[in-house]
C-alpha cells in the first residue's frame, strides 16, 4: 500500500509517495521535478544530484544549463529552445526544455495518487500528470488538454537525469535504428545518417558500443535518438550495484527514445557532470521545428485531449 506524506527538501515543500519497494519525491514548485527515485530494499537512488548547484526556482524561459539539472523533469512542447512553426502560433519562441520545468505545478493528493498540472504560458493547453505506485513499479499517466479552437502540435520527452557509473549498461533491441542528434567531439554525422544499435561507427573508423559505458570521465557527450522500437522497453542497468530500472511504454504512441550520455562533457562551463538519461518521447530531435519537419511529433486536436503513460520498473 502506498503512503503519501508532505516533507521539506532543500528548503522546498515536497511530496513523498512510497511503498515497500519504491520511494518517490516530487517538488511541485520546481515544475513537479522528481528529485528521488529510490529502491527501498537497497537504499539506491537512481536520480542525479548536482554537486555544484542545489535545486532552486528558475525564472520562466530560463536556460536549462543554469539549473541544477537534477532528477526528472518534463519537456513540453519542445526539448531544446525552438520556434513554433504552425498556425496560429508561428514564430513564437518555445523556451529551452519547454514550459513546464520552470513553473509551479498545481498539486493535490487524490486517494493514493499525486495529481499535478501546469498551464501553458505562450500556448493554450493544460499539462496533467498523475503519479502512483504498485509494488516495484512507478506509473506516470499523462493528459494534455488543448483549450483552443486550433490543432496543437507538440513534442514531449521525459527528462530523467540519472547517475552515470562505471560499467553502466543500456539494454535495448539490437539493430534498432539510431540517429545522433549531438556529439561533443566524436565524428558522427548528425541527424540524417541512420546508425544501428548498439555499436556505432564514427567517420574516423572508431567503434563505440553505447550499450556498455566505461571511461565515464572522458569528457564526451552524446544525444542519440532510437527509432522503431517494437517492444517499447529500454532497461538501464548498474551491474556493479546490482540495480536496474526499466522504462516501459506504448511504442505506437511514443515512437522514439532519446538517450543522453554525458561523460562530463556538458554543460560547457567549469562544472560539467556525469549523467545518463533514457527519454521515451514522440520526437526525433531536440528542436520542435526540426522534429515537425521530419514528421516526428504529436497533435492534440482542437478542444480535445491526448493521453499516454510511462512505467518505470525497479528490479
Amino acid at each position: 500500500m502506498s503512503i503519501i506524506k508532505e516533507i521539506e527538501l532543500d528548503g522546498f515543500k515536497a511530496l513523498n509517495i512510497s511503498n515497500d519497494f519504491i520511494s518517490i519525491t516530487t517538488i511541485p514548485s520546481l515544475g513537479g521535478k522528481i528529485v528521488s527515485v529510490e529502491d527501498k530494499k537497497s537504499g539506491f537512488d537512481f536520480t542525479f544530484k548536482n554537486p555544484h548547484i542545489k535545486n532552486y526556482s528558475c525564472k520562466y524561459a530560463s536556460d536549462f544549463s543554469n539549473s541544477s539539472a537534477s532528477g526528472i523533469d518534463e519537456c513540453f512542447p519542445t526539448v531544446a529552445l525552438s520556434k513554433y512553426t504552425e498556425y496560429p502560433w508561428e514564430n513564437i519562441e518555445i523556451p529551452d526544455h519547454g514550459e513546464i520545468w520552470s513553473q509551479e505545478m498545481e498539486t493535490e493528493v487524490i486517494g493514493k495518487t499525486i495529481v499535478q498540472k501546469a498551464h501553458g504560458v505562450r500556448f493554450p493547453y493544460i499539462f496533467n500528470r498523475a503519479i502512483n505506485l504498485e509494488d516495484n513499479s512507478l506509473f506516470l499517466n499523462y493528459r494534455v488538454e488543448n483549450l483552443s479552437n486550433f490543432d496543437f502540435k507538440y513534442a514531449w520527452s521525459i527528462h530523467p537525469h540519472f547517475i552515470l557509473l562505471e560499467n553502466t549498461e543500456i539494454h535495448m533491441e539490437n539493430g534498432t535504428d539510431i540517429f545522433v542528434d549531438f556529439t561533443k567531439t566524436n565524428d558522427f554525422q548528425l541527424k540524417t545518417l541512420k546508425y544501428k544499435w548498439p555499436i556505432l561507427e564514427t567517420g574516423d573508423n572508431k567503434s563505440i558500443d553505447f550499450s556498455k559505458i566505461t571511461a565515464i570521465d572522458n569528457g564526451q557527450a552524446e544525444k542519440l535518438y532510437a527509432c522503431n522500437l517494437k517492444e517499447g522497453r529500454v532497461k538501464l542497468c548498474y551491474p556493479d550495484q546490482k540495480e536496474s530500472i526499466t522504462f516501459k511504454f506504448n511504442s505506437e504512441l511514443l515512437s522514439y527514445c532519446g538517450i543522453w550520455i554525458d561523460h562530463g562533457g556538458w554543460p560547457f562551463n567549469d562544472n560539467p557532470y556525469k549523467v545518463l538519461a533514457i527519454e521515451p518521447c514522440n520526437c526525433i530531435t531536440d528542436r520542435f521545428e526540426d522534429s515537425v519537419a521530419r514528421r516526428a511529433f504529436d497533435v492534440v486536436k482542437a478542444k480535445s485531449y491526448k493521453e499516454w503513460k510511462l512505467d518505470l520498473i525497479i528490479e
